[in-house]
C-alpha cells in the first residue's frame, strides 16, 4: 500500500510539471502566434508598397520613353527645318552658318 501511495505522489507531481510547463508552451505559442500576425501585417503592407512603386516607375519610366521619342522627333524636325531655311536662304546664309 505505501508503495502505491508513494507511486502516486510521484505521478502528482510529474503532473504537476507537466502541466506546468504546458502552460508556459502555451504562452510562448500564443506570444509566437501574435508576433506571427505582425509578421503578416507587415509583410503585407511592405508588398503593397513594392507593388505601388513598381506601378509608379512602370509609369515613370513609359513616360520618359516618350519624352525621350518626342524630343528626338523634335529634334529631326528642327535639323530639317534648319537645313530647309538656309537651302532657302543662298549659299552666303550657308557660308555664314558653317
Amino acid at each position: 500500500m505505501e508503495e502505491l501511495q508513494q507511486r502516486r505522489a510521484e505521478l502528482l507531481v510529474s503532473t504537476r510539471e507537466e502541466e506546468a510547463e504546458r502552460a508556459r508552451v502555451a504562452q510562448d505559442l500564443a506570444a509566437l502566434q501574435r508576433r506571427l500576425g505582425q509578421l503578416d501585417a507587415s509583410i503585407e503592407r511592405k508588398r503593397a508598397g513594392r507593388e505601388a512603386l513598381e506601378r509608379v516607375i512602370s509609369q515613370a519610366q513609359a513616360a520618359l520613353d516618350k519624352l525621350a521619342e518626342s524630343s528626338g522627333l523634335c529634334l529631326a524636325v528642327t535639323r530639317r527645318n534648319a537645313q530647309e531655311a538656309l537651302a532657302l536662304a543662298g549659299p552666303d546664309l550657308r557660308d555664314a552658318a558653317a
